[in-house]
């Protein structure tokens, strides 16, 4: 958009950090790869300035998680 910036953020996938300020930063790949193998992974995305602090939680909707969903009726 226009006159806008990007945001300073930091963000941090499974404790590791890979941004800061809004800058890609610095990681070990073969870590990171290691860590986002999990079941969950967890992301941790800090906006600039002081505030409120809030979890989302989310689903891929992969086509695993929708075949499962879809096979069963209420």
């Amino acid at each position: 958009m226009p006159g806008t910036a990007p945001l300073a953020v930091d963000i941090t996938l499974e404790g590791i950090h890979v941004c800061s300020a809004g800058t890609a930063i610095d990681y070990d790949e073969a870590v990171l790869e290691q860590a986002l193998k999990g079941k969950e992974v967890e992301y941790e995305i800090t906006l600039p300035g002081d505030g409120a602090e809030t979890e989302v939680f989310f689903s891929d909707l992969s086509h695993e998680y929708v075949t499962i969903n879809a096979d069963y009726t209420t």
